[in-house]
């Protein structure tokens, strides 16, 4: 009896670690969704991707903030939540990255 009890205990705790573990990559996986669908549609209406890709890895947070303001200034449609976003992805996003590199 105590070693299935101990089976059940090592299953549930590898089920929850399983679990712990895959719900931060969901979590990015739709972040870089929903950069990449920014990008694309909000972006792309006026510059080639590869402008976007030369800055990678160049701009800090608060420089991509400057300039994602600047272009909702200019005419851009992204709101305050999506301007947050976009800055955020950006800025941390590597250098050749895919999304805007390829």
């Amino acid at each position: 009896m105590k070693s299935s009890g101990n089976r059940i205990s090592w299953l549930l705790a590898i089920l929850f670690l399983s679990i712990a573990v895959a719900q931060p990559l969901v979590a990015d996986q739709e972040k870089q969704g929903k950069c990449e669908t920014l990008l694309t549609q909000k972006c792309e209406a006026c510059h080639y991707m590869a402008r976007i890709c030369e800055q990678l890895g160049n701009k800090s947070l608060r420089q991509w903030k400057s300039t994602i303001k600047r272009m909702v200034k200019h005419g851009s449609k992204l709101s305050k939540d999506e301007q947050q976003e976009l800055a955020l992805c950006l800025s941390i996003m590597p250098v050749g990255a895919e999304i805007v590199c390829q």
